[in-house]
């Protein structure tokens, strides 16, 4: 099986238990070594206010820099180690008490051809909730 068939199914097979995640609230993230999204899921994207398009290409700090400050030491730890971290507690930074909003985050190594790139999930883990996005957090 060539390279480019395999890439395709597995970008399919993501693209499917993406959109399955996406009605259970649950956002996912592909990121580059420099942390430059190469995919986002269209909950998780809603729930940070950009399409997934916009994401694409982009640095984690740039769409969400209430979260890297967080965020990026996890990633970078992930990358550097080649271990995942799971459910890791990540709080809005910027955001007031009130608003404030609490993620779990699991982070997974994958290897690619010539370098490591990373697979995120991101839970809501708090009682206040993100925007709505297509299929919407339960009870919205």
């Amino acid at each position: 099986m060539s390279r480019l068939r395999r890439a395709r199914g597995r970008d399919r097979a993501l693209s499917d238990g993406a959109a399955a995640l996406s009605t259970l609230g649950i956002g996912l993230a592909s990121l580059d070594s420099d942390l430059r999204y190469l995919e986002v899921n269209d909950w998780l994207a809603s729930a940070q206010g950009l399409s997934a398009s916009e994401h694409r290409g982009r640095l984690l700090s740039e769409t969400v820099p209430h979260l890297a400050g967080e965020l990026e030491p996890v990633l970078r730890r992930v990358l550097t180690t080649g271990l995942a971290a799971i459910d890791v507690p990540i709080r809005e930074s910027g955001l007031g008490v009130q608003s404030a909003r609490h993620w779990l985050v699991r982070c997974y190594p994958v290897r690619e051809e010539d370098r490591w790139d990373s697979r995120c999930e991101l839970r809501h883990g708090g009682d206040h909730r993100p925007g709505p996005g297509p299929g919407g957090p339960r009870g919205q």
